[in-house]
């Protein structure tokens, strides 16, 4: 058994046809009347003069319906006209026969041309507001970058213009939906609202909305049954407050921007007792297509300005990391022009500078290498790597550095590792940033403990230092370029970097600090 709904929008629908039909019948009396006061003075001349302004009174303001409701009420007075005293029915002559086919021919033409008229009269007036709010929609869209803000304005525009309900949902960037605003007509409604508002979108495809963001297609629904509402209901809760607002009619359509469907956009009305029809799904697709385009630019514009700050910290930190070594090649370049260090001390400028363009030469291809990775041109050659001696060529390259600051460097290989899968020059890669960090910021006379072994599938390479590490205070404000901490006291800190021993095509490094 169908439960039965009280429906507001029904009632309002119900006093308009009253008032409608109320007019053609209070129109009709007149007329009436008219002709009966009229007839003293010409008698059967003009029987039908009061009826015609009656006629067209009602179907002006009621349309076809209480227009052709006067048509008959008039045929029905005229024929009281022909009553005799003894209220019995007198035979009409021929002219007045032929008068009253022609009452209704007229009035009935008379009724086609007047709704056409009020119909052409109602979409022109629709099509000017459906411009004038497309107009404020454009002007909206184009004021902010701010989204998220310009949806929710979008949706008050929306009621009661286009519906007496509408919500906004946006697809995010790891693919969740999330509910971005609703706006309602009747302020007794808002409870309502504010509930629809926390009821996370259907995730099994029973609410249009869902099928709308899985496909991007646009729906229709002339008519909102009770069965629809139980389909679209999870709960019983959810139930009670669609039966509440008492849907009539409604429109769900996407959010698209360059293909990609964004999210969408759903129309509903209730208390108004709007249905919709194509002309109204037309603008709403155009409506979320604006919007689609709106959402997309700003995030977009958002990508640019994250990848803009991206690129000037980047810039900032390889300016940085160029200038050090450059610096200290400088300052042993002027040094030397003065001709005045011992042949000892020269020999240690040209070892200094040598290490130092090393560095540079392999910052600049570790740059290259973020650059191959970015557009997907790196390529890497596999084949059977000995580990050890990778390991042992970055400790030689790297104890110079070390020897200069008086680091100790301590190396335990595990005899078992053997060969792994991999490639060559990114293992040495992995290998030298680890020792060059860990020398780098481990203070003078300090140890570097370098650790090679096999646990079975796979091989770990452990660098621990007795750098002071990151103050755990300290790490929420660690990506900020312009912080900088403080050495409080020293501590173990540990980098590691593991290289699978499958037959995948890519070694697979885990590097923590």
């Amino acid at each position: 058994m169908r439960p039965q709904v009280n429906s507001p929008s029904g009632s309002v629908e119900s006093r308009a046809a009253l008032v409608r039909y109320g007019i053609a019948v209070i129109a009709t009396a007149g007329g009436l009347v008219l002709r009966r006061a009229l007839s003293t003075l010409w008698g059967g001349e003009l029987p039908y003069l009061g009826l015609y302004p009656a006629v067209l009174a009602s179907v002006w303001y009621g349309g076809i319906g209480p227009g052709l409701t006067a048509i008959g009420l008039s045929a029905l007075g005229a024929v009281a006209f022909w009553l005799r005293p003894d209220r019995t029915l007198a035979a009409p002559d021929l002219s007045q026969g032929v008068g009253l086919v022609a009452f209704g021919v007229m009035n009935l033409a008379i009724c086609l041309v007047v709704e056409g008229l009020r119909r052409a009269r109602s979409r022109a007036e629709a099509t000017a507001t459906h411009q004038v709010f497309l107009a404020r929609v454009s002007t909206h869209l184009g004021s902010s970058l701010d989204y998220e803000e310009t949806l929710r304005a979008i949706a008050g525009l929306a009621v009661p213009i286009l519906a007496d309900w509408c919500s906004v949902d946006i697809v995010e960037a790891d693919g969740l939906v999330r509910r971005l605003a609703v706006a309602c007509a009747d302020p007794s409604q808002r409870p309502i609202a504010r509930r629809a508002e926390i009821y996370p979108p259907d995730p099994h495809g029973r609410h249009p909305r869902t099928h709308v963001l899985g496909t991007g297609e646009s729906i229709l629904i002339p008519e909102v049954t009770d069965e629809m509402l139980m389909q679209m209901a999870g709960d019983g809760d959810r139930l009670s407050d669609l039966r509440a607002l008492a849907y009539r009619s409604g429109i769900v359509v996407p959010l698209i921007a360059r293909g990609e469907v964004l999210g969408a956009l759903t129309l509903a009305t209730a208390e108004s007792g709007r249905t919709y029809g194509r002309s109204d799904l037309a603008l709403a697709e155009e409506l979320g297509r604006r919007a689609g385009i709106a959402v997309d630019n700003a995030r977009l514009y958002r990508a640019a300005q994250e990848a803009n700050q991206l690129k000037d910290e980047f810039i900032a930190t390889v300016s940085h990391e160029l200038r050090t070594p450059l610096q200290s090649m400088l300052g042993w370049v002027k040094v030397l022009r003065q001709g005045k260090l011992t042949a000892q001390r020269t020999a240690r400028a040209f070892d200094v500078m040598e290490r130092a363009g090393q560095a540079q030469a392999r910052l600049i291809e570790d740059m290259l290498d973020v650059s191959r990775i970015a557009t997907g041109r790196l390529r890497t050659e596999r084949s059977n790597v000995d580990l050890g001696a990778v390991v042992q060529s970055a400790l030689d390259a790297a104890r110079p550095g070390a020897d200069a600051k008086k680091v100790r460097l301590e190396l335990a290989l595990d005899p078992g590792v053997g060969v792994v899968a991999g490639d060559a020059v990114r293992l040495q890669q992995v290998a030298w940033n680890l020792l060059s960090n860990a020398v780098k910021f481990t203070p003078g006379g300090g140890r570097v403990e370098v650790r090679l072994e096999g646990d079975g599938a796979s091989v770990r390479l452990i660098v621990r230092d007795t750098d002071e590490g990151i103050d755990p205070a300290f790490i929420p404000y660690s990506s900020n370029p312009s912080a900088r901490a403080t050495r409080r006291a020293a501590a173990a800190t540990v980098g590691s970097a593991s290289a699978s021993r499958s037959s995948a095509d890519s070694s697979s490094c885990t590097v923590g600090r």
